[in-house]
């Protein structure tokens, strides 16, 4: 259903800062708002998925699938559909969400997914 220069030619961007890169406008001298805030403490941890968690505890790789394929589609279905005109969007994005929800029934180690938070306690710097 896509063509092979089309499909070369999509992108979407994912970009996973550090933490030091998220909390550089605040810590660094000349940072952005350096000025404005004072960073007391900085954090990155990996927060629990529900369905990856879920698939731990209870193995089942057809819920699993559903569940992470839905969540996927939630956030990229309509940039899929914007990128591939197709005259039947609904049936195209249809067919990519249920190979995905294929692929990952057929092999759920080769697609965990992760989530890692970043906090941030910042204190608000009186003005001179």
């Amino acid at each position: 259903a896509i063509d092979q220069g089309s499909y070369n030619a999509y992108y979407q961007p994912v970009v996973f800062r550090s933490l030091a890169e998220l909390t550089a406008p605040f810590s660094t001298a000349g940072g952005d708002i350096a000025s404005l805030y004072q960073l007391e403490r900085s954090a990155a941890c990996e927060t629990p998925v529900p369905f990856e968690e879920d698939f731990r505890r209870d193995g089942d790789a057809a819920s699993h699938a559903r569940r992470y394929t839905s969540f996927l589609r939630a956030f990229t279905e309509s940039v899929l559909t914007l990128a591939f005109p197709s005259p039947d969007p609904q049936a195209f994005a249809d067919a990519i969400f249920e190979r995905v929800e294929r692929l990952v029934r057929t092999h759920p180690q080769r697609y965990p997914f992760r989530y890692v938070s970043v906090a941030m306690l910042l204190r608000r710097v009186e003005a001179p």
